[in-house]
């Protein structure tokens, strides 16, 4: 297995940011800040990755999002009070139309308005998963699933 912050496919990434109770917006600036320590070594450099080179990822994170959630991997919900058993499930439509969406998984730079707050967990089958390929203590790899 590879250190966490080498890896840096989406899935890898959407997968951590469930794995620590996030929100999809995180993921792309994630993924962003790993490949920018990858370059570097340094794990101080933010993500170098311009606003629009970001917005050019949303496809493929929006794929390996959902294909996390047809293996039953994650789970995505819109907390609009920050409960997440509030909040409803979301229908297939309803989770297309999430994913799709730019400003579930960016900030627009000019304003802090427009964004969505989607949050994602894992599923307790993906919990399951990764408790069965989790590394020893002190081992700073994801699993491979």
């Amino acid at each position: 297995m590879m250190p966490i912050w080498d890896q840096r496919t989406a899935e890898d990434v959407i997968l951590y940011v469930a794995m620590t109770q996030g929100y999809l917006n995180e993921a792309i600036t994630h993924y962003g800040a790993r490949s920018s320590w990858a370059e570097t070594g340094d794990f101080h450099v933010p993500n170098r990755l311009t606003f629009e080179e970001m917005r050019a990822l949303v496809p493929q994170f929006a794929t390996s999002a959902a294909d996390l959630i047809d293996r039953d991997m994650i789970e995505i919900r819109e907390p609009l009070d920050g409960d997440w058993d509030d909040a409803p499930q979301l229908s297939r439509a309803e989770i297309d139309a999430v994913l799709a969406d730019p400003d579930t998984w960016l900030r627009s730079p000019d304003s802090h308005e427009n964004i969505r707050m989607i949050w994602v967990l894992t599923t307790d089958r993906g919990d399951l998963l990764i408790s069965e390929r989790t590394p020893a203590p002190g081992d700073d790899t994801l699993p491979v699933l």
